[in-house]
């Protein structure tokens, strides 16, 4: 390779490259066409080395179709290509970005996915025809519930996922500026709550991961 790899938006050019990289690896091909405005490619100097994709589905994501050329891998463009993803997702608003995977679960959750039972992945997520194919069944689910801030510090307990999303888009990017000025403290203390309207949540400090986790969520019904 003697030029820099470039992660760049996809072009309509792309799409059969993509596809051919996609196919080589057997991976999923269905919805490619409906979500290609949302793809990402590794681009050297004209040659695709690798692609990532995004499907929306209301206010959440679907991480999809990450692969990267055989000869391109050990460079580190499958965690670039899926950090540009997560960008993308972040600037739409998603509340999460979720994903299946067979074969790398390791590599995900180094990147602060999260391993999910299937049923507990967005119900909106549904209509996407990747969840729909009959070897999803067997596939691991992981999630990760996105910082409009861009930035991140603050990572979740699964059992709260739920309720986090069901607070309003104000109180969540309130409640993440809170959080992310606590993280950014250096204070002994280890717990702190934050409320925003009628919603409060409790976290904790991940000492010397530079880390605040959300152990709690709690809404005016509780």
């Amino acid at each position: 390779m003697h030029q820099a790899v470039e992660i760049r938006p996809a072009r309509p050019e792309d799409r059969h490259g993509v596809e051919a990289l996609l196919s080589a690896a057997g991976l999923f091909l269905q919805g490619v066409d409906e979500h290609f405005a949302h793809f990402v490619v590794a681009d050297n100097g004209g040659h695709l080395l690798g692609a990532a994709g995004l499907e929306r589905h209301g206010d959440e994501g679907l991480l999809r179709s990450v692969i990267v050329a055989p000869d391109a891998r050990g460079l580190g463009l499958g965690e670039k290509l899926t950090e540009a993803i997560v960008a993308s997702a972040n600037r739409l608003g998603l509340i999460s970005l979720s994903l299946l995977t067979r074969t790398a679960e390791a590599f995900f959750a180094r990147l602060g996915f999260e391993r999910v039972p299937l049923g507990e992945l967005p119900p909106t997520l549904s209509g996407s025809r990747e969840l729909c194919c009959p070897r999803s069944s067997s596939a691991v689910a992981m999630t990760m519930l996105l910082n409009p801030l861009g930035r991140s510090a603050i990572v979740f307990r699964a059992a709260v996922h739920g309720a986090w999303r069901a607070i309003p888009k104000p109180s969540r990017q309130d409640l993440f500026r809170q959080m992310e000025a606590f993280a950014a403290l250096e204070t002994s203390s280890p717990l702190q709550a934050f409320v925003s309207g009628d919603y409060q949540v409790e976290v904790e400090r991940k000492d010397g991961q530079g880390l605040v986790l959300v152990s709690s969520v709690r809404g005016p019904a509780d």
